[in-house]
């Protein structure tokens, strides 16, 4: 059994197709700031890729029109710009961008387990310095389900790899979200068993990204720490 990795970004983008402009008149702000899209994380998780020829699947719409990483029960799928919508035009929501997303990775995940190995799925998100006037102060999260073995294992590999690379981040797990809140790898729990896939998700404090990504300390230090994170993990 081999280890295989996929990355992905569910809040890649802010774009808002033309048919739904109307409704987001005025909005420019919102969609522009956190609330709109993950700043800085889809250049960064593409850098990984690119560097380790790993696959990465990115959103490529706003969550404020559907937020992919929710399930389609979740009241906060839908924002509260879309959220007035009527029944047949929250499906088309859901059926025009969410579903073929999900459906797409879910495929991607299931072909690398076709051969009988083993995936480790991260999902990168960035999060606000400050939320509603609290300072969330950690340079990374490690969110993961803590029942889960390899889970555990691989987010405390992961920190220590981290902390190695650079001793002075500061680095939680399950936090500022719990790893077993709603979400993409959440839902891939449920379709994966525990010893065939693996759900991590990867938070980074968007403080972080007021360089421009060639200068970026914190993307060095990734780079650096997925090297060795991978060179460990998929060793014959």
């Amino acid at each position: 059994m081999k280890n295989q990795f996929i990355l992905s970004v569910e809040h890649a983008s802010n774009f808002i197709p033309e048919e739904y402009l109307p409704l987001f008149q005025g909005a420019d702000e919102l969609l522009s700031g956190h609330r709109g899209y993950d700043i800085g994380i889809k250049r960064t998780a593409e850098t990984i890729a690119s560097f380790f020829s790993l696959t990465v699947v990115t959103g490529e719409h706003s969550r404020l029109l559907v937020d992919l990483n929710r399930s389609p029960q979740n009241r906060n799928v839908f924002s509260e710009f879309t959220r007035k919508l009527k029944r047949s035009e929250k499906e088309t929501l859901l059926n025009k961008f969410h579903s073929p997303y999900r459906t797409d990775l879910e495929n991607r995940i299931g072909n690398l387990l076709e051969a009988g190995d083993f995936v480790y799925h991260i999902s990168f998100h960035s999060f606000t310095p400050v939320l509603n006037g609290k300072e969330r102060k950690n340079d990374i999260g490690i969110l993961y389900d803590p029942s889960r073995d390899k889970e555990k294992a691989f987010s405390q590999h992961l920190k220590q790899e981290l902390l190695k690379v650079n001793k002075g981040l500061a680095i939680r797990f399950n936090y500022p979200y719990q790893g077993v809140s709603d979400g993409m790898v959440t839902h891939f729990r449920k379709v994966f068993a525990a010893h065939q896939y693996a759900g991590i998700e990867l938070e980074i404090n968007q403080k972080n990204f007021t360089q421009l990504l060639k200068e970026n300390e914190l993307v060095k230090n990734l780079l650096e720490t997925f090297r060795n994170v991978l060179s460990f993990y998929q060793k014959d």
